[in-house]
């Protein structure tokens, strides 16, 4: 198994315990970047690395219409039923599909992505441009990209990938439980070599920024385009 599929080994220990691994508070960053392009309920939004969905369903809950798109199993289980707890008028769809893997399924259907700490995952550098090519493919023409990932921008750090699916401790957000999961990989890139990865990709860089919410805390906030 590809070291970035350690997630779904996380999210089976959590949801075993009939919990959730993320709190269900929204990220701000893709709502100001909605705004930001004046996006509309007549708009296709994909995100992809939806995990437990608290953005698909905080959207969808606004009147959005938007397709939650994860590599983990037990996660897009999740995300079904919290959508049934809500009774949300809309119905979502939810797909499992490895975006590093697979870039022919949906080709051309979004106008606008967007992508909450999954690029971060990708140690491996050929990994992370099949990412961001296979995504690219997926948007319309005039498609726009946001991506929302964990770093400050100055300090370059990486974890190894063959530890991925080691077992670590963590303390669980809201019953304070120590919990055994996978401990998943982690890449974080500098600025500069942040937005040559997207340039070597094929995206034109609209706006980058640091921000902070409160799950990740200090993320390197980037609105991509085609070029056309």
């Amino acid at each position: 198994m590809k070291y970035y599929t350690a997630y779904e080994e996380r999210y089976k220990a959590i949801h075993e315990k009939n919990l959730t691994w993320f709190p269900k508070a929204a990220t701000p960053e893709v709502e100001v970047w909605l705004d930001f392009y004046g996006a509309n309920n007549q708009d296709a939004i994909g995100e992809v690395g939806c995990g437990e969905g608290r953005d698909v369903l905080n959207l969808v809950s606004r009147g959005y219409h938007v397709t939650g798109i994860d590599l983990s199993e037990s996660a897009i289980k999740k995300c079904k039923l919290l959508e049934k707890e809500l009774s949300l008028s809309a119905e979502i769809s939810w797909m499992v599909y490895d975006l590093v893997q697979n870039d022919d399924l949906l080709v051309g259907q979004f106008d606008y992505i967007y992508t909450v700490a999954t690029l971060h995952m990708l140690v491996e550098q050929s990994d992370r441009l099949r990412f961001l090519k296979n995504i690219k493919s997926m948007l319309k023409p005039d498609g726009k990209l946001l991506l929302v990932n964990k770093g400050d921008g100055e300090t370059f750090f990486s974890t190894g990938t063959e530890k991925a699916f080691d077992l670590e401790e963590r303390q669980h957000y809201q019953t304070c439980e120590k919990i055994e999961v996978a401990a998943t990989s982690f890449h974080s890139l500098k600025w500069e070599e942040h937005l040559d990865e997207f340039k070597n990709a094929g995206f034109k860089i609209v706006k980058y920024m640091n921000t902070q919410n409160d799950i990740y805390q200090n993320c390197m906030t980037v609105y991509l385009e085609l070029y056309v």
